[in-house]
């Protein structure tokens, strides 16, 4: 049996939130979400360059994303928010994600303030956020640095994670106290973004392997522990992009420590196989349209087709 996407309850609404949107792969998924989900009504961009938000989110009015439907029947992206959530603060951390999450449902989930749409099925959570570290062997990490990528990329990273699961129970919670549970079951898709060094270690990327490592397994947590949920649809996703033309990579081709890696690197790059950042915010989006993945699953760019099914 076909599974119902979840961008296909009409007349139904979506909220899309990506952390890590400024740059790269995050800015990548915030182009496309507009686009490629029909109900997308409210988009949250989240991360640490506010200035590089705001071009964003300007880009993507000017592209004539904020806008209702032809027929004025709504159903359009009607509100862009700009949150700054600096994950490399920890003391603010939790803070300023949940300010950001604060009264992104109103006006979506019935009540008083619901007249601008009518209903909120869907929340999509990008969590995109995180850094190389030093690509250096082990032995040559400084301990400030480790301390750092930890704190940056596993730390922060399940603090926003389990900050918005909190949110979203609270969220049925409160819906089921006012209606009883009449409301359509909220559906929420979280994904990680992941990396093929979460499942296979490469020489000097041992604090960047073991952070993707250690956000996929705090994924398949919350999936084991969420899979009993009966109030809400909720599924998480370990998504490995591939290897991107970001900043990332023009770090990586420049400063990885171990020769051999580095050079692998450039001849991806001489032979086009390095993707552009679109092509896999794509595909990730045809995954969850398709909807066939097992909650908490790892899911790279090459195991699947345009469709996002399996090959």
């Amino acid at each position: 049996k076909t599974q119902q996407s979840p961008f296909e309850s009409l007349p139904m609404s979506t909220v899309a939130i990506v952390l890590g949107a400024s740059k790269g792969f995050g800015a990548a998924i915030c182009r496309l979400l507009p686009s490629r989900v029909e109900k997308l009504s409210r988009l949250l961009l989240l991360g640490k360059d506010q200035m590089q938000m705001e071009m964003l989110k300007k880009e993507l009015i000017d592209a004539g994303f904020r806008t209702e439907t032809e027929n004025g029947s709504g159903g359009g992206l009607r509100e862009i928010r700009v949150h700054r959530v600096d994950l490399s603060a920890p003391a603010e951390v939790k803070s300023s994600f949940e300010s950001a999450l604060d009264g992104a449902l109103d006006g979506m989930r019935g009540g008083e303030s619901s007249a601008s749409v009518d209903g909120c099925s869907s929340v999509l959570f990008f969590a995109n956020s995180g850094s190389l570290g030093p690509l250096v062997p082990v032995g040559d990490l400084p301990d400030s640095e480790i301390f750092s990528a930890v704190s940056l990329n596993v730390s922060s990273f399940c603090v926003c994670v389990s900050s918005f699961l909190r949110w979203i129970k609270n969220t049925v919670e409160q819906d089921q106290k006012e209606d009883g549970g009449e409301r359509t079951k909220l559906r929420v898709r979280v994904v990680n973004t992941s990396s093929l060094l979460a499942v296979q270690p490469f020489n000097a990327f041992s604090l960047y392997a073991t952070g993707k490592a250690a956000r996929d397994m705090f994924v398949r947590a919350c999936a084991e522990e969420m899979q009993a949920e009966e109030r809400m649809d909720i599924k998480f996703l370990n998504w490995a992009p591939g290897p991107l033309s970001t900043a990332m990579m023009d770090e990586i081709l420049e400063n990885c420590g171990d020769a051999k890696v580095r050079s692998e690197f450039r001849k991806m790059e001489e032979g086009g196989n390095i993707l552009d950042p679109s092509m896999s915010a794509e595909r990730l989006l045809s995954v969850l349209k398709a909807n066939s993945f097992s909650s908490g699953a790892h899911i790279d760019f090459f195991d699947v087709n345009d469709k996002g099914v399996p090959i």
